[in-house]
């Protein structure tokens, strides 16, 4: 979301700058700068190890801004969200790891499905991070860090 990385990115030679992984790049940029918070957490995880390790630090804002547009989207006290369908959306590990989000949140969470209220909603910001298993330490596979770092 840096406008001045996104500057420099774009004076970089043709042939950097139309490699695959710039034009990933470009597009988690382009998804974030829309608000499409959703696209942006789905190429998160197609990324590679390394490049998963790249974007671990802005995993939890995407989250944080995909349930603030959710709350507003979404906001009735008679329409429930299912629980499964949100952690999947949000690219957590597991659906209580969505649920205790949801909560801290102050957002009501019952048995498989969440009730998101514009007033209930209470806005804290990212938050703490949370080991991301499936996103991050999945990729990982059996190498060792030492080799992913000297390319073996």
């Amino acid at each position: 979301g840096s406008v001045k990385a996104l500057q420099h990115a774009l004076l970089l030679p043709h042939h950097i700058r139309d490699s695959p992984d710039m034009k990933l790049a470009f597009g988690m940029n382009r998804a974030f700068a829309e608000g499409n918070y959703v696209r942006c957490l789905r190429r998160a995880g197609s990324l590679s190890f390394l490049q998963s390790c790249a974007i671990y630090r802005h995993i939890q804002q995407f989250r944080h801004h995909l349930l603030r547009v959710f709350n507003h989207g979404y906001s009735s006290r008679n329409c429930r969200y299912p629980l499964q369908r949100l952690a999947n959306l949000l690219s957590m590990d597991s659906v209580p790891s969505a649920a205790e989000l949801c909560q801290r949140h102050n957002l009501e969470v019952t048995g498989t499905s969440v009730c998101f209220q514009k007033s209930c909603y209470r806005d804290l910001g990212p938050g703490t991070r949370q080991r991301e298993l499936g996103l991050v330490s999945k990729k990982q596979g059996s190498k060792s860090k030492s080799s992913i770092i000297h390319g073996d």
